[in-house]
C-alpha cells in the first residue's frame, strides 16, 4: 500500500504487509495491490493466477491477477490491484490459485486508520508578556484551531490524542517563507506514549507549518499527513504621537515645555522619556508619564539648570524625541518607538518677542485676505 508523503517528498514510499498465520491486518478502505510469487523452479509456471474471495456478508467472487514480466531470482510474480481491493471496506477472505497450486483461507481484517481526534498547543509565554498589569497565565493550553495565533517568543509543544494505540509519529516543520525553497525535508520522530504524541516546537520566533503522519500499533500508515499552520504574531514597536503644547519653534533658555501625546502598544509600554541634546550633544533622558496611554511630562530647563545639567544660552539649538520603550526583551535590540523629532533656537526674550509679533502680524494679514 502507497504511504503518505510529506510536502517536499520527493520519492514515493510503499508499505509491504506479509501474511502471518495467513492472515494481514490493513486500513479501512484503502487501495491494496496484492503480489503473489510463483515457484520459477516447478515443472510448469501458471500462464495466470485466480483469486476467489468472500466477505463477511456472503458476497463473492473472483479476479485475475496478472502475470509481470518473466522469473526474477527464482519467482514469477503476479500481481492484482483492482477490484475487490481497490477499497477494502469489510474483512475478506481470499483463495488463490495457480494451475494445481492452492493458497487457502487468506484473511484480511480491515482496522480503522489512525487519526487525530483532539489537537492542543501547550504554550509557555515569554517575560515581555507577563508584566504587572497583565492577567496571561504563564502556561496554558489553547485547542488548535485554523488561524490559530502565537504570540512571537512563546515556547509551544503539540499534543495530539488519536483514536488508535500510535507505533509512532512523524512531523516535519518549517516557516511557510521556506516552504517552496527546495531544500531536503527533515523527518522527525515525536514522542508516543499509547494514544498521545508530542511535538516540542521550541521558542516560535516566525511562523511554523508543521505536517504530521501517523503509524498505529500495526504498522499502518494514517490516510494522508496532516498539515497545521501556527501564525506567529511579532510583538510590534510602541507608537508615539507627541507634541509640545503651546510651543512655537523658538524658546527662552528658561523654556518650560509641555509634553502631550498618546502612546499605543500591542500589550504594554515599559517606559516614556525625552531624547533631549543640545548643539547635538545627548543629555540624560527625562522621564515622562502615561496616563492610559495619554501622554503627560514636563521639560523644564530651569530645573535642568539648577541641577547642573545643562544651562542654555542665545543662539543654541535643541533637539527633542519623545521615546517609549515596551518590555520585548527576546534580543538585544530592544523596541523603541519614536515620535515626530523637534528642533527649537534658544533665543533672548526680546527676539522672542519679535517672532511671536511677526507671527501675529502673519495670521492677521492671512484674516483679512480670507474676509476679503
Amino acid at each position: 500500500m502507497q504511504i503518505p508523503t510529506f510536502t517536499g517528498q520527493l520519492a514515493t514510499e510503499q508499505l509491504r504487509l506479509e501474511f502471518k498465520d495467513g492472515s494481514v491486518v490493513v486500513p479501512n478502505g484503502a487501495p491494496l495491490l496484492l503480489q503473489v510469487s510463483a515457484d520459477a523452479s516447478a515443472p510448469k509456471i501458471p500462464e495466470i493466477c485466480t483469486l476467489y474471495y468472500r466477505s463477511e456478508d456472503g458476497t463473492r467472487g473472483r479476479a485475475n491477477l496478472r502475470r509481470i514480466g518473466g522469473p526474477l531470482d527464482g519467482w514469477q510474480q503476479f500481481h492484482l490491484d483492482g477490484p475487490p481491493l481497490d477499497g477494502v471496506n469489510s474483512n475478506l477472505v481470499l483463495d488463490v490459485i495457480g494451475l494445481d497450486a492452492r493458497l487457502r483461507n487468506l484473511t484480511l481484517e480491515t482496522v480503522e486508520r489512525a487519526v487525530i481526534t483532539d489537537l492542543q498547543l501547550e504554550c509557555q509565554y515569554p517575560t515581555y508578556l507577563l508584566d504587572s498589569l497583565s492577567v496571561r497565565a504563564k502556561r496554558e493550553s489553547l485547542p488548535y484551531r485554523t488561524g490559530l495565533k502565537i504570540q512571537e517568543g512563546t515556547q509551544c509543544t503539540l499534543v495530539g490524542r488519536c483514536n488508535a494505540i500510535l507505533r509512532e509519529a512523524q512531523y516535519t516543520r518549517r516557516s511557510p517563507a521556506n516552504s517552496d525553497s527546495g531544500q531536503p525535508i527533515e523527518i522527525l520522530q515525536a514522542t508516543t506514549d499509547n494514544d498521545v504524541f508530542r511535538i516540542p516546537l521550541g521558542v516560535l520566533r516566525e511562523s511554523q507549518l508543521v505536517e504530521i503522519r501517523l503509524e498505529d500499533q500495526f504498522g499502518l500508515s494514517s490516510e494522508q499527513v496532516m498539515r497545521y499552520n501556527l501564525i506567529v504574531v511579532p510583538d510590534l514597536v510602541p507608537e508615539v504621537e507627541s507634541r509640545l503644547e503651546g510651543i512655537g519653534l523658538a524658546i527662552t533658555p528658561r523654556a518650560y515645555l509641555p509634553v502631550r501625546g498618546t502612546v499605543v502598544d500591542d500589550h504594554a509600554v515599559a517606559e516614556v522619556f525625552a531624547e533631549v541634546s543640545v548643539d547635538e550633544t545627548g543629555l540624560s533622558p527625562v522621564a515622562l508619564q502615561l496616563e492610559d496611554k495619554t501622554l503627560v511630562g514636563i521639560v523644564d530647563f530651569s530645573e535642568l539648570a539648577e541641577a547642573g545639567i545643562t544651562r542654555l544660552l542665545p543662539g543654541m539649538t535643541v533637539g527633542l524625541t519623545v521615546v517609549a520603550k515596551d518590555y520585548y526583551d527576546l534580543d538585544d535590540f530592544p523596541h523603541l518607538g519614536r515620535g515626530q523629532p523637534v528642533q527649537l533656537a534658544v533665543v533672548t526674550d526680546d527676539q522672542l518677542l519679535v517672532l511671536l509679533d511677526r507671527n501675529e502680524l502673519e495670521l492677521r494679514q492671512r484674516l483679512e485676505q480670507i474676509i476679503s
